[in-house]
């Protein structure tokens, strides 16, 4: 659905509900104007264990890291 400023203005609660329904909603400035779409946010994800993707990108390591002991034990 192509709409106008004007029309968006007065109806926006019954734009933004079509939106969440999955409607495209589109807002043009003027006839010839830019025209903009109205798109519903996903919600972020409740907590998660993973770790963020930035975090992924600077921490590297390997199984052999992991399962080495943190010291040398002598043998005496």
């Amino acid at each position: 659905m192509i709409t106008t400023i004007y029309h968006a203005k007065t109806h926006l609660s019954e734009l933004l509900h079509a939106a969440e329904e999955g409607d495209d909603i589109i807002i043009q400035r003027g006839k010839k104007g830019p025209m903009f779409k109205i798109v519903p946010v996903e919600p972020p994800p409740l907590r998660t264990m993973e770790p963020l993707p930035e975090w992924k990108i600077n921490t590297q390591y390997t199984d052999e890291d992991l399962l080495m002991p943190e010291w040398e034990e002598d043998e005496t």
